[in-house]
């Protein structure tokens, strides 16, 4: 996945204040961080509650330089989070399997979508 130098730089220090200053949406981060401690491809949001939050996430990926993200969140909301995805521009490009964390010997698959910015 694509790592970003002040992201990298924030997780290290748990910095909030430099989280505030930068403009990243926390959802970003918060999948941001979960994504690069699980070593996926590509950032992965797996637990969406609310969707009012896609709008500044679009513009937080676009600012720094994300091309292609997962939605892999397991919640009968799932079209519609695709479709508010679409609204801000982004396109569905196909499937793939998400692999999550392992936790004690076990690692849960999952199918995700594969947006594209």
């Amino acid at each position: 996945m694509k790592h970003i130098a002040i992201l990298d730089s924030i997780i290290a220090n748990r910095d909030g204040a430099v989280l505030k200053a930068c403009g990243i949406d926390r959802e970003v981060f918060r999948n941001y961080e979960r994504s690069i401690e699980e070593n996926l491809d590509d950032l992965d949001f797996d637990n969406i509650s609310l969707m009012d939050f896609i709008p500044n996430a679009v513009k937080s990926m676009r600012e720094f330089g994300f091309e292609r993200f997962t939605v892999s969140a397991s919640t009968s909301a799932l079209a519609q989070i695709v479709y508010e995805f679409q609204k801000c521009g982004c396109k569905l490009i196909g499937t793939k399997v998400v692999q999550t964390a392992e936790f004690n010997f076990w690692r849960e698959d999952k199918i995700g979508f594969v947006m594209e910015l």
